[in-house]
């Protein structure tokens, strides 16, 4: 009753009519006379129905009883049944309080008022009913069955429950609601499920909510009725009666001949978890290949996205491993491959390229794995592929596979979430490798160009990760690494650090190729992030200032030991100079004019920016707030060409949103700003990036669209940029991490002031 007083009369009226199932609010009813009190009222309309239902009315939420109104004294009433319309007329004990509207008082027969409702093919007889046809509807809509739905439960870093992964009971992936592009998922619940763990599915109940407006079909979980788990086995069982015309999320991936890459496939599926370091390990016999982790669990959520029911899992990522898909691509590549995880044990067969699930009893297993399965307990997930008996190739390639990508800690640097892993072949010793001793920078985000993007099937965002060598806070460089594109290369540029890159590589000798346009392109991204984690690295101060700067190469003496890669060294050291010049004359300007400039020790790249609130003249890197285009959807034409424009990814975002709640004039100036957004994108000034939340200090919300704009601001911190909101909240937040900001109104003043000068 509380959420009902918190809507208007339009809102209880829209729910009333759903509560009642009736398209508008009217009704028959009985008159029963006053014979006591007839100057004071002449009768009460009672026993109210909607026409040609058997139900009488009641008051939702609440105690009253059965819907009754009284009749004025004024107004005679000689029949007994009548059909009239009401509306609301709240009080404050019941908000949802009917008024009777005496001038369509119509008398009706008996008959009349106890006729049974007829039920038409044309079309639904109530909103409610319309609303579930719409999600019905086989075209247009989820289709049949889908009185109860799949979810997957889970919870959110702040404690609060959801189910997520919505599917109908024949496995059919709910993403987003009929003729819109609203997301199903995930779906709140107010009360955590008891008896249910993270991670698994579950059959509910749904109802509609009161969002009518913005999403007619619109639902939410019901918590009134019995949330029920999802044995693992059942839906495994379900998944091989699914119309193979469904399975088109996944494409069929090429069977990938590589050992190497597919050991880094199964590296790539312990990483995934971003808790403790991972133990990982390697076992080789004549028999099989046994790979276990410590890491995250594969899921009932995992197996259907594998095998081609979503897309999320096991799909092909926008980064610097974009070569490796992980499990998916490992299980494609081999056939009958078992996987013991999360209490059940399932063998993927492999079919073309697409993957079927079997689900299999641990008693079937071979003897042997049944007994290193027991042996080895503390593992969570254990992947098992056993050998052709008919000939040992396969045997002998991974052991060559093994010993390649395992002959230094070097090669499994980048997977930062692993600890240890350890290598034991049949008849050898095993050989362990720790990470310890190893720092690895973050994954450094970039936007790719418009037209870098359209050559490489319209990938939107790459990046880069650095790894160095450390003892206790002394960073400790190697000239002689490889540069790595998910594995090593035959490239090397004398580097004193390990960069893995997103590059195209030949395939024959497996080295960079400099024709590449791409790759030229990346260069010089890549310079300019190296100077990034160089200034990440200082301001962490884990390390001493000089042995970071040691790790800065001699691009000169780079250039002479290795001629052949001259081209992508001058490009990588024009990235690099271009950050460091930019900032030495940011703090050359801070200075005051009557100071002598002193020598400079140590090439800074970023130090904490100086505040300012207004642009200075010059190049300006400018990052915009959604209010702003709301308020200025010509925004970026205001701006100088020479000046870099950033825009954040949840901005667009925003904008689309708020195409269904704004009205009027505000409704235009969104629609406008997403067409100027549009045609500016082709302009070389103007960038799209994501953002990303590991860049926010830790009591900063995650999930806050703000924060989610704020983090790609932080990402180009080096370049001093400005920050242009009329947002509060978020000036403050940038003010208080040293960023420049300045609101729309002082922005378009100082340009005026210019003009005028």
């Amino acid at each position: 009753m509380e959420d009902l007083r918190k809507l208007s009369d339009k809102e209880v009226e829209d729910f009333l009519k759903i509560y009642w199932k009736t398209d508008e609010l009217t009704f028959y009813g009985i008159f029963e006379p006053n014979t006591k009190d007839a100057d004071k009222y002449s009768g009460t309309m009672t026993r109210l129905r909607v026409p040609g239902s058997s139900v009488w009315l009641k008051y939702p939420f609440s105690d009253f009883g059965l819907v009754s109104m009284k009749i004025p004294a004024n107004k005679k009433l000689d029949g007994k049944y009548y059909k009239f319309s009401c509306r609301v007329h709240p009080n404050y004990n019941n908000r949802c309080q009917l008024q009777i509207l005496l001038n369509t008082l119509e008398e009706i027969d008996e008959g009349t008022y106890n006729v049974k409702p007829v039920h038409h093919e044309s079309g639904p007889q109530s909103p409610l009913a319309y609303r579930f046809q719409l999600l019905e509807d086989e075209e247009t809509g989820w289709g049949k069955g889908i009185s109860q739905l799949l979810g997957v439960y889970k919870k959110r870093h702040d404690g609060s429950y959801y189910l997520d992964d919505i599917r109908k009971t024949d496995l059919t992936c709910l993403r987003t609601y009929p003729k819109t592009t609203f997301h199903v998922s995930p779906l709140p619940l107010k009360n955590p499920i008891e008896g249910l763990e993270e991670g698994q599915y579950c059959l509910f109940n749904w109802r509609f909510t009161f969002n009518v407006k913005v999403n007619p079909c619109d639902i939410e979980v019901d918590e009134s009725k019995p949330i029920v788990f999802v044995n693992p086995k059942d839906l495994i069982t379900e998944l091989q009666k699914v119309d193979p015309s469904k399975f088109n999320d996944a494409p069929a991936l090429p069977r990938q001949t590589d050992v190497c890459v597919l050991i880094y496939d199964l590296l790539h599926e312990a990483n995934r978890y971003s808790g403790a370091p991972v133990d990982a390990q390697f076992y080789l016999t004549d028999k099989y290949l046994s790979f276990r982790h410590t890491g995250r669990p594969i899921t009932a959520e995992t197996i259907l996205n594998l095998c081609g029911l979503g897309e999320r899992n096991g799909q092909a990522q926008d980064n610097i491993m974009y070569h490796c898909r992980g499990l998916r691509e490992f299980l494609s590549s081999n056939s009958r491959t078992i996987v013991v995880s999360n209490g059940f044990t399932v063998r993927f067969d492999n079919d073309n390229g697409k993957l079927n699930a079997v689900w299999l009893e641990k008693k079937d297993l071979p003897r042997e794995i049944k007994i290193s399965l027991a042996r080895n307990k503390r593992f969570t997930e254990t992947i098992i592929l056993p050998f052709d008996k008919k000939t040992n190739t396969e045997q002998n390639n991974y052991k060559v596979g093994l010993h390649c990508v395992f002959e230094d800690v070097q090669n499994i640097a980048f997977f930062s979430n692993i600890g240890k892993v350890t290598v034991k072949i049949k008849g050898g010793k095993a050989k362990t490798l720790d990470r310890k001793d190893w720092i690895v920078s973050k994954e450094y985000k970039s936007f790719i160009p418009r037209e870098s993007r359209l050559k490489l099937a319209d990938k939107k965002e790459t990046s880069i990760m650095f790894a160095c060598r450390h003892k206790g806070n002394v960073l400790i460089g190697d000239d002689d690494s490889p540069v790595y594109s998910l594995i090593p290369t035959t490239s090397s540029f004398g580097f004193p650090f390990l960069m893995q890159l997103d590059v195209h590589v030949n395939k024959t000798n497996y080295t960079i190729n400099h024709r590449d346009p791409w790759n030229k392109v990346y260069a010089e991204k890549a310079g300019r992030l190296f100077a990034q984690w160089i200034t990440d690295l200082t301001h962490a101060a884990e390390f001493t200032p000089k042995s970071i700067y040691s790790i800065v190469p001699k691009f000169n003496e780079c250039i002479e030991e290795h001629p052949e890669e001259q081209t992508f060294i001058k490009l990588f050291q024009f990235g690099f100079k271009s950050v460091i010049l930019d900032d030495k004359n940011d703090k050359d300007n801070a200075k005051p004019k009557d100071k002598p400039r002193g020598k400079a020790s140590e090439p800074s790249v970023a130090d904490k920016p100086s505040k300012y609130s207004k642009p200075v003249r010059g190049k300006n890197t400018y990052v915009i707030d959604t209010n702003i285009f709301v308020n200025c959807p010509d925004i970026i034409s205001k701006l100088k060409r020479s000046d870099n424009v950033i825009l954040s990814a949840k901005v667009v975002d925003e904008l689309d949103n708020l195409k269904y709640k704004m009205e009027d004039k505000d409704l235009r100036n969104v629609q406008m700003a997403l067409k100027n957004i549009n045609v500016a994108f082709d302009k070389p000034n103007v960038h799209m990036e994501m953002s990303d939340v590991s860049l926010l200090p830790r009591d900063f919300d995650r999930h806050n669209p703000d924060n989610n704009i704020l983090s790609v601001v932080l990402r180009h911190k080096a370049e001093n940029p400005i920050l242009l909101t009329s947002d509060n909240g978020l000036q403050i937040k940038a003010k208080t991490l040293g960023i420049n900001v300045i609101g729309l109104k002082e922005y378009l003043a100082s340009g005026k002031r210019k003009k005028a000068e």
